[in-house]
């Protein structure tokens, strides 16, 4: 009876064992399958943090706030500085001083007409004046089609009115020809948003002088205030018998900025791109 018993109660106790040797089987397995890919990717994890960290560190983003406060004071006396410079800039290069409210304006045909007049008989003026004969018609037609830009027309003879006010200061000897070039647009910004920043109002002018007058012309269109962008110029010896005269063809463009960095802020945040090359 006691053997019977103890039977018993040895089978009973290797039940035990073996419910108690499963579990721990099926606990190993859950830790293999289970917590080990966390403790993996926990892993992986703290390596990203560490290598993010020492990136972070690197450039001088990973201290307190008042790190973070001062290298945005940084950047904005930066950005000031660039501010400044881009204004005198474009003050340096912008030939007509009433350009925004032009640009801002609606003009109109008869405005255009107005203005012609009033600069060829300025000029045609100061031309007999200091005996430097030129054309009178500017190389601008009082006729203006419905379809052209009247604003357009009055930077152009803006230009021209620039330009040959400043070669008649000049020792020029003869303007032969006037001509305006058809105007050039420089845009900032993606294909889809792009905005006109920068028009360009070239002029075509052909002139006789000598090596002197040529000289002179050069000096007084580098001063300030007189800026005008050389695109293009020709020189060449007209004949023996003319006393040493130059026949000077030449290419000078206006600049009109026709809108200021607040304008064009949404445009700048793209990033930078090449310009193509554009003139003549």
């Amino acid at each position: 009876m006691k053997e019977m018993f103890t039977m018993k109660a040895w089978r009973q106790h290797r039940r035990e064992l073996g419910v108690v040797a499963a579990g721990s089987l099926v606990i190993v397995l859950l830790a293999g399958l289970v917590l080990w890919p966390l403790s993996a990717k926990k892993r992986r994890l703290e390596m990203l943090i560490r290598e993010m960290s020492a990136r972070l560190a690197q450039h001088n983003y990973g201290g307190d706030e008042s790190t973070l406060n001062e290298r945005k004071a940084n950047e904005q006396r930066a950005n000031l500085k660039l501010r400044t410079q881009w204004n005198e800039l474009v003050s340096r290069l912008s030939v007509f001083p009433d350009q925004r409210a032009i640009a801002n304006s609606v003009v109109g045909h008869i405005d255009y007409k107005v203005a012609l007049h009033h600069h060829r008989e300025k000029l045609m003026l100061k031309s007999k004046t200091v005996a430097i004969p030129m054309p009178y018609d500017l190389g601008m037609d009082e006729t203006i089609g419905s379809d052209q830009d009247a604003r357009k027309l009055m930077f152009q003879l803006k230009a021209i009115n620039k330009v040959v006010d400043i070669v008649l200061d000049s020792d020029t000897k003869r303007i032969t020809r006037i001509a305006p070039l058809p105007s050039l647009q420089h845009k900032v910004g993606d294909e889809e948003n792009e905005a006109v920043y920068l028009e360009e109002y070239p002029v075509f002018i052909s002139m006789e002088g000598d090596m002197e007058s040529l000289y002179g012309l050069i000096h007084l269109f580098l001063n300030e205030g007189n800026t005008c962008i050389f695109r293009h110029m020709r020189i060449q010896s007209m004949d023996a018998g003319d006393n040493g005269l130059l026949q000077i063809d030449a290419v000078l463009s206006a600049l009109v900025f026709t809108k200021t960095l607040d304008d064009l802020q949404w445009a700048l945040v793209q990033a930078p791109t090449d310009l193509n090359p554009a003139g003549y």
